[in-house]
């Protein structure tokens, strides 16, 4: 299964592909929000560099993720085991370019639309939490359009950081998704 995200940064795209995992709630769940047009013209939510770049609110506040279709029933998979099983799978390896949905506590199977993606492999043990998140896919092709972000100077002001020192999350004020290209859907009768 795989999804092309076309960005709004010149014809630049990038490629995901999706868990095999038959089951997968949050795999169908985020195929759902690709088909019914929920991340087209989507800005970013959230941006720290060397971290994640956060985007799928349809609403552009950051403040909304729901499901793609709470009349529909997703398949069997078992939420509170989706993460393990995806481990047994090899798709817990939370490095540059994994893709995981935020986990919504709102919801009893924890669907909803927002994602991210990873930029580096130095945060498995924040982003590996699995009451939060939920590894789903990776970056296979178009790392130009993320690097091009990457590089954008006005979205990586380092005077900006926390006492901490670690960067605060940057807010893209126009949309970064232009339109969504989905090659292979199995939970769409063909």
């Amino acid at each position: 299964m795989s999804v092309t995200f076309h960005t709004k940064t010149g014809p630049l795209k990038f490629e995901l592909r999706l868990s095999s995992i038959a089951q997968c709630k949050h795999v169908e769940n985020f195929l759902r929000h690709c088909a019914n047009g929920t991340y087209e013209d989507n800005r970013i939510l959230r941006y720290v560099p060397n971290f994640i770049i956060q985007t799928g609110d349809p609403s552009q506040s950051g403040k909304e993720s729901e499901p793609a279709d709470t009349k529909i029933n997703t398949t069997n998979g078992y939420i509170s085991k989706e993460f393990q099983y995806s481990n047994a799978r090899g798709w817990n390896q939370i490095k540059r370019g994994t893709l995981l949905t935020v986990n919504n506590a709102g919801n009893e199977d924890g669907l909803g639309s927002q994602f991210f993606i990873s930029l580096s492999n130095e945060h498995q043990n924040i982003l590996g939490d699995s009451s939060k998140y939920t590894a789903i896919g990776m970056v296979i092709d178009g790392y130009e359009a993320i690097e091009t972000l990457e590089s954008d100077e006005s979205l990586n002001n380092q005077d900006k950081t926390k006492k901490s020192g670690k960067p605060r999350g940057i807010w893209k004020k126009e949309s970064w998704i232009k339109h969504v290209e989905i090659h292979f859907n199995p939970f769409v009768e063909q």
